[in-house]
């Protein structure tokens, strides 16, 4: 079993040199006791086999893709899958730069600005790796802007998105998450009296093997 010669002689018999340079058979396991196959390549294929066993693995030329058999499917090898997720706050989850009894209202449903020209902001919370795709921060008003940031640990501060309220912005900079070097904000600048914040939304995407 293991590693044979295609002919195999018995003991005294001649063979032919034709006989002798022919390719070796696979008919069972071996055991490479711990050593390395080198200069592998990986079969070869432009359709997958038939009869596959569960492990066999395949290199699909015409796709460019590595695939392992898993005993019911051919799944591909070495390709992350992803998901799309929500982060969602709640209007209440904002307070203000300076805040002050009177320029602030906080109930069960929305964040409300008495004051005016005040800076607002909420912190996010989200996956280490994970890539944010949208932003948007919903309200009663459309006049202000809001922006996504990151601060490092120096404080400084960089911008990733902004819109007006009520739009999102897709075109997200430094979109992975880095929570080991940065922490990560949503701010709305200069609200006036009578502004209402109601949440704030992030789409991101998280990938795994």
């Amino acid at each position: 079993m293991g590693i044979k010669h295609s002919d195999v002689k018995v003991s005294g018999e001649k063979g032919f040199a034709a006989e002798w340079n022919k390719n070796h058979d696979i008919d069972g396991d071996v055991d490479m006791l711990q050593n390395s196959w080198e200069n592998q390549v990986i079969e070869n294929l432009a359709a997958f086999p038939a009869g596959p066993v569960e492990g066999q693995i395949v290199w699909r030329s015409d796709l460019d893709i590595l695939y392992i058999w898993d005993g019911t499917a051919w799944d591909e090898l070495g390709v992350k899958e992803s998901k799309t997720s929500y982060w969602f706050c709640h209007g209440i989850n904002f307070t203000s730069e300076e805040p002050d009894v009177d320029d602030v209202t906080i109930t069960k449903d929305f964040f409300q600005m008495n004051a005016d020209n005040v800076d607002v902001f909420a912190p996010v919370f989200l996956p280490h790796g994970s890539v944010i795709t949208s932003v948007i921060v919903y309200g009663n008003f459309v006049n202000h802007n809001w922006t996504l940031r990151r601060t490092n640990s120096a404080g400084t501060t960089t911008d990733m998105a902004t819109a007006a309220v009520g739009t999102a912005d897709s075109t997200i900079t430094t979109a992975t998450v880095n929570n080991s070097t940065y922490s990560y904000a949503v701010e709305v600048d200069q609200m006036t009296g009578g502004q209402i914040i109601t949440g704030c939304k992030i789409t991101y995407t998280t990938y795994y093997d």
